[in-house]
C-alpha cells in the first residue's frame, strides 16, 4: 500500500515527508529483485503526480548517509 510517512534519518538532521510503499511488501514478494521493483513503481508515481509547488521535490531522500551499517529496510523506505 501507500502511506503518508515522515521519514527522520539517523542522525536527526533531515526530516522527510513522503507518499511512501509498504518495502515489506516488495522484500516479501520480490526478494533480491525487491529494491529494482520498488524503484520502477517510485518512478512511475513521481513522472505520473505532478508537482503542485516548487516545495515538492522527487530528489532522492538520504536516511543512510550517516550510517556505518546499512540496513535493508531503511534502504527499502529510501527507494520507495
Amino acid at each position: 500500500g501507500f502511506d503518508i510517512v515522515y521519514l527522520f534519518s539517523p542522525d536527526m538532521s533531515s526530516v522527510y515527508l513522503s507518499l511512501n510503499q509498504g518495502w515489506t511488501f516488495f522484500n516479501d514478494t520480490y526478494g533480491r529483485n525487491a529494491k529494482n521493483n520498488i524503484s520502477k513503481v517510485s518512478r512511475y508515481w513521481q513522472s505520473t503526480l505532478a508537482n503542485r509547488t516548487d516545495r515538492m521535490t522527487t530528489e532522492p531522500i538520504d536516511l543512510t548517509s550517516s550510517l556505518h551499517n546499512k540496513n535493508n529496510l531503511v534502504s527499502g523506505y529510501e527507494l520507495g
